[in-house]
């Protein structure tokens, strides 16, 4: 959860970038590489403590078999599409025209991690962790349509 919720933090700190500048005078991008990173490492220790402790690193590959076997566990493929987004973040000088198609692919990660989180995830039984996935899901697809709607400039 607070990966998810680190994550969540990134994408909102991008939305509202120029906003945070002139009314906190925080600096976007060390807020946002702040937030990004520490996701980054929570989500990646979640599944990889599971490995280890049950010696199965099958645990990384996304499953296919059946509908409800991809969503319940959708968090498999979005820690790739994570993967994916830092990569074209660190690749950003030399991808310049792709590079912002495929970091908006964070927007996909957080639907698969919260799905996934709500579908089998221990905090699926508790309602007080329940309402901040949703949350954090309608926030960010929120966000996600406010980016591309809105008129440049705004």
């Amino acid at each position: 959860m607070l990966g998810a919720a680190s994550l969540f933090i990134a994408v909102m700190t991008a939305a509202f970038a120029r906003k945070m500048r002139r009314f906190l005078g925080w600096r976007f991008r060390r807020v946002h590489h702040l937030f990004a990173i520490s996701g980054l490492v929570l989500v990646t220790l979640h599944p990889l403590i599971q490995a280890l402790q049950f010696n199965n690193f099958e645990i990384f590959v996304p499953r296919f078999a059946s509908w409800d076997a991809f969503w319940g566990l959708a968090g498999r493929p979005a820690l790739i599409l994570i993967y994916v987004v830092l990569v074209a973040a660190m690749l950003h000088r030399f991808i310049p025209r792709y590079w912002r198609i495929l970091h908006m692919l964070i927007y996909v990660a957080l639907v698969f991690g919260a799905v996934h989180g709500l579908m089998l995830g221990s905090d699926s039984r508790n309602l007080l962790l329940v309402v901040p996935y949703v949350i954090m899901l309608v926030l960010s697809l929120r966000v996600f349509f406010y980016k591309r709607l809105r008129p440049s400039g705004s």
